[in-house]
Order: structure tokens, then sequence, then C-alpha cells
């Protein structure tokens, strides 16, 4: 059974920059969320 060698750095680097933005979107919809249960109107 052969042994499978690490993933390569790119793949790596493409899912922590695709987990940061997800991270992003969703930190930045809750505050508009939060925005809009106050009542603030969103720019």
């Amino acid at each position: 059974m052969p042994i499978h060698p690490p993933p390569p750095p790119r793949s790596l680097s493409l899912s922590l920059s695709l987990s940061l933005s997800l991270s992003l979107y969703l930190s930045l919809s809750l505050s508009h969320l939060v925005d809009f249960i106050h009542g603030r109107p969103t720019a």
C-alpha cells in the first residue's frame, strides 16, 4: 500500500485563501444583518 505524498503548497494556500474570504464574507454579512436588525441603513 503506497504512502500518499502530502498535498502541494499551492492547493494549501488556495484552500487557506478560500476559507479566509469565506470568513470575511460571513463577518461582513453578519454586520449587515446586525445593522438591519438595529434599523440602521446599510451603505
